[in-house]
């Protein structure tokens, strides 16, 4: 394995149990490289012979960030209509927590027919209710804690849990007067706004 210093020796270790896993045998970490994919966790490309993982590393201290997202992945795979990266396994080594995935060759959306299909695939996800809004688990937007707590109602649902602590969250980093009193104001109307 090319040596990377996001891999230490428990984590790769740890990382080729589950990658022999997946592969159905026991295999060896051939490759690793840094990739774009976001700003908050640290990303790598894994590789062992032609097969490929998508690698989501952060501090120890965030497992439960990836935590939350391997369960939401879970969860998005039960949609047929949208394909979503396989969780190959989540935990902490060491320092650090990891997050790993089955990688996807993804490309852009070229032309109107591919962007079509994936504005009908995610319209497919969006039309799947439950019974209550919210999720059986709070889980993270970022690196910020999202609350879930459950509520028939989605007005009340989207005002408690998604718009007032997002307002809170830019008064705690100085925003104040029009921002603030704008976003209470939405959020006291929502009810008004969009009936159930």
């Amino acid at each position: 394995m090319r040596a990377n210093p996001d891999l230490d020796a428990a984590l790769a270790e740890a990382l080729r149990e589950l990658i022999a896993g997946d592969a159905g045998a026991p295999t060896e970490i051939t490759a690793t490289r840094a990739i774009g994919g976001g700003s908050i966790s640290r990303t790598l490309l894994v590789e062992s012979g032609t097969r490929r993982w998508f690698l989501k590393l952060n501090d120890a201290g965030l497992a439960s960030m990836f935590a939350a997202e391997a369960d939401g992945l879970s969860a998005l795979a039960g949609c047929a209509a949208l394909r979503v990266p396989r969780v190959v396994g989540q935990g902490v080594s060491g320092r650090q927590a990891y997050l790993l995935l089955e990688h996807l060759r993804l490309q852009g959306l070229r032309d109107g027919q591919r962007a079509a299909a994936a504005g009908r695939s995610l319209a497919a996800l969006h039309r799947i209710q439950g019974t209550q809004h919210g999720w059986h688990r709070d889980n993270f937007i970022g690196s910020t804690p999202q609350y879930n707590v459950e509520d028939p109602s989605w007005p009340a649902f989207f005002a408690s849990q998604r718009l007032l602590p997002q307002l809170e969250l830019a008064e705690a980093h100085g925003y104040h007067g029009k921002l603030i009193a704008s976003g209470e104001r939405l959020a006291d109307g929502l009810s008004v706004l969009f009936a159930d």
